[in-house]
């Protein structure tokens, strides 16, 4: 039977290989190249975002079940990037974790790394800097398992901007600087330098330059990036470019050249209209309503941002972040603090919508400032904590600059200035060993103004002079800058139109009459400042020689009092002394006297009525006691010998020695032995080692008892 099951079995097994072909073999129809390129150039001209989505899933789901993994990888991270660039975050990091599992899966090395660096750029925009921090490093190990430099300078420069959102500014300079030599030294496969990569890292370098308050040295990295897209892109315009004058503009706008920093925010305004890309001119409007705020020209400021405001439908979410955020510095700026509370709550809940609660800690700072403005001291000290703990937690060493800068700056508003110069010292303490010397220039002015507040004049003055000494080297930055832009335009001129010898001369001298105006203004500014120095000297030392001269003759009319209560006081302690002389005499007279009463009385009182009660209810008077002894016949009772009885008659009673002791006077009567208590007025003489009472008794003192006897005996006679 097993056999038959077995062979039928078998039979039908055949059947299905010749039917349907081997079952343990499986084959997956690949997509034609045709399709993939089709669906990539959809992609790429597809602006809407949901639908790129939904061209993306249907390539994705063919491309699995096609199992082709080289391409499934390279559309998810084509899906990372255009949500990376859309500020959806989350759903740019499902899109590259998955590409990371594909590739290692796959054993691929490269799109491992990839992916990781990827991630790492994603975590940083998301906040999340100790993974992003992971992602990398494992990325740079791998890029240098396969010396790829072109990546390994990727991550450093990834790094950098890591660090700089962590507020390390000098670590991220250092990583920026080592990606750069490494892209310069590197060459692609035509053999040439990467220039759109140099430029980017340049910009990069600008960017953080600013930050740490490095301006001229900004200006020539982000000038260099200029002239490297200028040379790769035939002075055509780039949206690279757009990001180079923007970051021109914000340089300048730091350093007060207002006039340059409009200059360059047009340049990006004109670069992006080229390109056709919109948000470069969104960042124009924004920087013009900067820079209008700044100068507090507020009409021209609200042009501009009612332009922004304007396109704000057209806008992704992230750039309307931006621009509500504007609305709420303009508002705050012109006092209409009610508006600027309303736009900046708008700002939170879009980035909560975003997933971007960890990019609130700006948001909050500002709003703690504009609470501080308003007045309302804890609102505005409630969302500067808040930015301080997220910063804090971001693991941003420029943390305290928020927690106490900010806080200190809206003490200072608030005329807090005690409390202001506490917060505000810690701040200048971080901005110092962070290298932030545009902070530090701002705590400096607000510490100059609280030591004026609490009236301590030398500490204003000494901050007051770091104050102008900072403004000397912004000066000397400015100057520098201001002479390499008209030399870079004089050279610019002299290929393009070809100037002539009497355009050069005339634009040596206009450069010599603004190098001669400018040095007559820094010389009056320091003639200003010495008379003002000058004069504030003289008029403390003034002060001071007055309040010396005050403070001796109210010094001199509290000696005198002094001395005059010292000699009543003398007086009147002699008086006292003799009184409390007399009192002590008397005292010791009254003592003595209350003493010997007492005594009499004590006497008569035990002598005619006192008593005392025994346990059988019988009452005996104490003094006519001559002893009292332990029954040897009966335990715990005793036997009490009077004057009242005869001498060979006793009183029995049921209690202990110790119990009637108790009841007994106690300066009269004391032990002698251990089963024996005499009465001290009954005794007649003392002997060696036995007493003779009045009644010719001869009783035994113990060993024991004779040291206690002895001092009660004295005591008694002596009172």
């Amino acid at each position: 039977m097993l056999r038959e099951i077995l062979t039928h079995r078998l039979r039908l097994f055949i059947l299905y290989i010749i039917l349907v072909g081997v079952p343990f073999t499986t084959t997956f129809s690949q997509i034609p190249d045709s399709v993939l390129q089709a669906y990539k150039t959809q992609i790429k001209s597809t602006k809407d975002l949901s639908e790129k989505n939904v061209l993306l899933n249907e390539a994705i789901k063919k491309l699995k079940a096609a199992k082709d993994t080289s391409h499934l990888i390279e559309f998810y991270f084509t899906k990372g990037k255009s949500f990376f660039h859309r500020s959806k975050l989350d759903t740019a990091l499902v899109a590259y974790t998955e590409a990371l599992r594909l590739a290692e899966l796959s054993n691929d090395t490269i799109q491992e790394a990839v992916a990781r660096l990827s991630l790492g750029n994603t975590t940083i925009n998301a906040g999340q800097y100790d993974i992003a921090e992971q992602h990398l490093g494992l990325a740079y190990e791998s890029f240098k398992i396969v010396r790829d430099t072109q990546y390994i300078s990727d991550v450093l420069n990834s790094f950098g901007i890591l660090y700089k959102y962590r507020g390390m500014l000098a670590q991220a300079d250092d990583y920026m600087n080592e990606s750069l030599s490494l892209i310069k030294s590197t060459r692609t496969e035509d053999g040439k330098i990467d220039s759109f990569r140099i430029a980017r890292y340049l910009t990069n370098l600008g960017n953080n330059a600013i930050s740490l308050g490095r301006f001229v040295e900004a200006n020539n990295y982000l000038k260099e990036a200029e002239d490297m897209m200028n040379t790769l892109f035939d002075c055509q315009p780039h949206r690279g470019k757009v990001f180079i004058y923007s970051a021109l503009a914000s340089n300048f706008k730091r350093l007060g050249i207002y006039e340059l920093a409009i200059t360059y925010a047009k340049k990006c305004r004109e670069t992006a209209l080229a390109v056709n890309y919109k948000r470069g001119e969104n960042m124009f409007n924004k920087y013009m309503s900067d820079i209008f705020i700044k100068i507090e020209e507020f009409d021209q400021a609200e042009i501009y941002i009612q332009h922004l405001v304007n396109e704000l439908d057209q806008m992704l979410p992230k750039d309307q972040v931006v621009v509500y955020s504007q609305l709420g510095v303009y508002n705050t700026a012109i006092e209409r603090y009610v508006e600027a509370e309303k736009w900046f709550k708008k700002v939170v809940e879009i980035r909560d919508s975003l997933g971007q609660s960890s990019r609130l800690k700006s948001d909050y700072q500002l709003m703690g400032e504009m609470y501080g403005k308003a007045k309302n001291y804890e609102k505005g000290e409630k969302y500067i904590s808040l930015a301080a703990n997220m910063t804090k937690e971001a693991k941003d060493e420029r943390w305290p600059l928020v927690q106490f800068g900010s806080l200190g700056y809206i003490q200072l508003e608030n005329g807090m200035y005690k409390e202001a110069i506490n917060n505000l010292l810690i701040a200048e303490r971080t901005a110092q060993q962070l290298f932030c010397q545009k902070e530090l220039y701002d705590i400096d002015k607000y510490l100059a103004e609280a030591y004026q507040g609490v009236g301590n004049t030398d500490k204003a003055l000494e901050y007051m002079i770091k104050v102008l000494q900072k403004d000397k080297e912004f000066n000397s930055s400015k100057l520098a800058i201001t002479m390499a832009e008209a030399n870079s335009s004089y050279q610019v001129d002299e290929l393009s139109e070809n100037l002539s010898d009497i355009n050069f001369d005339l634009l040596e001298k206009q450069l010599e009459l603004k190098n001669q105006k400018d040095k007559n203004r820094r010389i009056f500014t320091w003639l200003a400042f010495i008379c003002f120095i000058g004069g504030g000297l003289i008029w403390y030392q003034l002060k001071k020689r007055k309040d010396e001269k005050a403070h001796n003759i109210e010094l001199s009319n509290f000696n005198l009092q002094l001395q005059y209560k010292n000699e009543l006081l003398a007086e009147q302690s002699f008086t006292i002394e003799e009184q409390n002389q007399t009192l002590a005499k008397h005292n010791i007279e009254l003592s003595q006297s209350l003493q010997l009463k007492q005594n009499e009385l004590r006497q008569k009182r035990l002598e005619q009525d006192h008593f005392i009660t025994l346990n059988n209810k019988r009452l005996i008077k104490p003094l006519t006691i001559l002893f009292i002894e332990t029954d040897e016949a009966m335990r715990n009772n005793i036997r009490i010998y009077s004057t009242d009885f005869d001498s060979d008659t006793t009183v029995r009673d049921r209690q202990t020695l110790s119990g009637i002791l108790k009841k007994l006077p106690p300066e009269y009567f004391v032990r002698v032995s251990k089963s024996k208590i005499v009465n001290i007025k009954q005794i007649k003489e003392i002997r060696a080692n036995d007493l003779l009472l009045t009644n010719d008794r001869l009783i035994s003192i113990s060993p024991n008892y004779k040291t206690t006897f002895q001092e009660r005996y004295e005591n008694l006679n002596l009172n």
